[in-house]
């Protein structure tokens, strides 16, 4: 089990095993049960407490559950405690200083809790209190405490990475390539094509020339012939001895 995960259980179990009146405030009102969002507030802004120190224990387990203790008996404010009349003080630093980091907001309830934490470490001198004995500084831990989280989740994400099949893989890299070129014999061909088909223009400009043409053979009258006239053939002359010998054949 993660740290952060082992720290939780224990806040939790902590949580609810306390007899206090003032902290059925930390229960769910549905279940009874110590509130998830405080429960994690508590648990995050501990390991934050923790990573800032230089001598952190948070691999120990005597170390882990001495820490869920010691923050809830600062989250248990004792409502007779003169302190509770900076509440909305506190309550009002957690929330600013949330906006002034440019993060998001977590829920009311964790920011409650904050303000809840930091009340009860204040005007304390022990190490931890005074790492977190303010808003600004309880917000910082809260933060801090964020810190060990990603290196859970880039093992897992490493991990699933590892377990995708090679097909799909294979499926991946091929969607990703770039389309294939047309080859440079294909664009030739269409090349020598478009130059081989006529256009609509040059036809239509060849029909023209052959109207005027038919035109023009139609009306001889306008066009003067270029033909020259035949000769006459050369009458023979007849003798009166050749037509007396035609009656005598006759």
């Amino acid at each position: 089990m993660a740290i952060g995960d082992r720290l939780r259980v224990l806040v939790a179990e902590e949580l609810g095993s306390r007899s206090e009146t003032w902290a059925r405030k930390f229960a769910d009102v549905e279940t009874g049960l110590a509130s998830p969002d405080a429960v994690a507030a508590l648990a995050q802004a501990g390991a934050g407490v923790e990573s800032d120190s230089p001598d952190s224990l948070l691999s120990d387990d005597a170390a882990l559950e001495q820490l869920a203790v010691w923050l809830v008996d600062r989250v248990l404010v004792d409502p007779d405690a003169a302190k509770n009349a900076q509440r909305p003080q506190f309550q009002t630093g957690v929330r600013v200083h949330f906006d002034e980091r440019n993060v998001p907001q977590p829920s009311p309830r964790t920011m409650d809790t904050l303000a809840e934490l930091a009340l009860g470490a204040s005007e304390e001198t022990d190490p931890r209190a005074l790492r977190i004995g303010s808003p600004e500084k309880v917000v910082h831990a809260y933060l801090r405490g964020t810190d060990t989280a990603p290196e859970l989740v880039v093992v897992e994400v490493a991990e699933a990475v590892v377990t995708v099949p090679a097909a799909a893989a294979a499926r991946t890299r091929r969607s990703t390539r770039p389309a294939a070129k047309p080859r440079a014999a294909g664009k030739k061909r269409a090349a020598s094509r478009k130059k081989k088909a006529p256009s609509k223009k040059k036809a239509s400009s060849r029909k023209k020339v052959a109207k005027k043409a038919s035109a023009r053979r139609a009306a001889p009258g306008k066009r003067r012939s270029t033909r020259r006239p035949r000769k006459a053939a050369p009458r023979r002359r007849v003798t009166a001895a050749a037509k007396a010998a035609r009656r005598k054949k006759k």
